[in-house]
């Protein structure tokens, strides 16, 4: 899965914390150190493999592939999905593979 920040979200990253306000009018506040490092290589990047934020994360906090993040992280993605705060996109070659 391939995701990207909503065109419509207004992010304000404070360092200690950072503020989201959604399409719809909702404030999140992300202030934990994990959350906070996903969704700032989320702006760093745009249409962002989930493998690679896996991997980030995985670099960032010293994790090797024995602990198992995979299933926390992709929990955290669709619940900034269901937020509206963040969008799958799909790859021209998963459009060509009926994807």
């Amino acid at each position: 899965m391939n995701i990207s920040i909503k065109k419509e979200s207004f992010v304000d990253d404070r360092g200690n914390a950072i503020y989201i306000l959604s399409k719809s009018g909702e404030t999140f506040l992300l202030n934990d150190n994990v959350s906070m490092c996903i969704f700032r290589f989320l702006t760093d990047k745009s249409n962002v493999d989930t493998k690679r934020i896996i991997d980030k994360v995985r670099e960032v906090f010293s994790l090797d592939h024995d602990y198992k993040i995979e299933n926390d992280i992709e929990d955290f993605i669709n619940q900034m999905i269901e937020q509206d705060i963040v969008e799958e996109n799909f790859e021209s070659s998963d459009v060509i593979n009926g994807y």
